[in-house]
């Protein structure tokens, strides 16, 4: 939402703490880990951000790539 002052954006605290959990999953961050540093469940993690995860769905796209 812009402030009035250059057409520049509002960032909220919330904007900061969803970059932060991506940027720490994207680096190889476990759910587990990303939650407890940022105070959120993992369920939570898991639903909202672990598509950002190197290794999100991996075993489905090796599976996908195994001959028979």
């Amino acid at each position: 939402m812009p402030d009035g002052k250059g057409g520049r954006k509002y960032i909220t605290p919330h904007v900061l703490k969803h970059t932060a959990i991506t940027w720490a999953l994207q680096r190889g961050a476990s759910i587990w880990d990303a939650a407890g540093y940022f105070s959120t469940s993992p369920e939570t993690i898991q639903r909202v951000y672990g598509h950002h995860a190197p290794d999100h769905m991996q075993s489905a796209v090796e599976a996908m790539d195994r001959r028979i």
